[in-house]
């Protein structure tokens, strides 16, 4: 990968790997999958991803950002995005698509966001921050063109009430107190549905510890009374992740599919 670098809204320089399939350059728009690392006190770091490298093989490009809240960067910036500032880094992962559109790597409408566990918040709350802006007069359309949401956080409350005991003290500290249930539910994707415009993908473990599969079943629900069709893969033997090799080929064979579906059209398969 190339290392990168783009401004956030507020002028901070936002860390990203920037990976290009063969052939590919500046300028030509290709679909686009923004890929985002759990924790939030995580990293991506330029390591193989058989799953990654997947993408990439089949013609899409791939932007691996380290925004605010990430680790390696100093205890400063890692500690950027706790309690209240909690939706600066859901901007961060928003600039991250309007940089790769201003520099010509990628087009409204071709980039997806993708993320497990914390990565899952980020993939979905970054689909409401994309349509916030639009709602807001600061462009005239969404950037974004698909969810994928893998194990992921959109109701802040139900989460900390009913993951494991013995991360809640941990999490409280990162995402504010659960007795602070306003300022959870303002920063829950879950209450702005209605900005979610978007085809999801939403895949869980049905055992996971960490993040009750009730978030993914949340989040599927409340689309389906709006009318959308999500796609939904509830893995009955799994936890926090797939773990399982028939389930890994299952949701990444689906997830690829469904990109392709979506973001991907005229995208080139390497692999033909």
């Amino acid at each position: 990968p190339e290392l990168v670098h783009y401004p956030a809204f507020d002028g901070k320089s936002i860390p990203a790997f920037l990976y290009l399939p063969e052939g590919a350059t500046k300028g030509q728009p290709i679909p686009f999958v923004v890929y985002y690392h759990g924790g939030p006190e995580g990293q991506n770091r330029p390591a193989f991803s058989a799953a990654l490298q997947y993408l990439v093989a089949r013609g899409y490009g791939l932007l691996m950002p380290n925004p605010r809240g990430s680790t390696g960067y100093g205890r400063e910036f890692q500690m950027l995005d706790n309690y209240k500032n909690r939706w600066d880094s859901v901007r961060d992962g928003v600039d991250a698509a309007e940089w790769l559109v201003k520099e010509g790597y990628s087009e409204p409408g071709r980039i997806a966001t993708y993320g497990g566990s914390y990565g899952g918040f980020m993939s979905v709350a970054c689909i409401v921050e994309d349509q916030e802006r639009v709602d807001a007069g600061k462009r005239p359309q969404r950037l974004f063109g698909a969810c994928v949401d893998i194990v992921g956080i959109v109701n802040m409350q139900t989460f900390l009430e009913k993951t494991s005991g013995y991360r809640r003290a941990l999490r409280e500290v990162e995402y504010g107190p659960l007795e602070d249930k306003a300022f959870l539910a303002s920063v829950s994707s879950i209450h702005k549905v209605d900005k979610m415009n978007v085809p999801f993908f939403i895949a869980h473990g049905f055992n996971d510890p960490r993040v009750p599969v009730e978030e993914a079943m949340q989040l599927a629900i409340a689309l389906k009374d709006r009318g959308k069709s999500p796609r939904v893969f509830i893995a009955p033997d799994e936890g926090h992740g797939f773990q399982k090799l028939d389930n890994r080929i299952y949701f990444y064979e689906r997830s690829t599919q469904f990109l392709d579906e979506t973001i991907g059209a005229g995208a080139k398969s390497a692999m033909n």
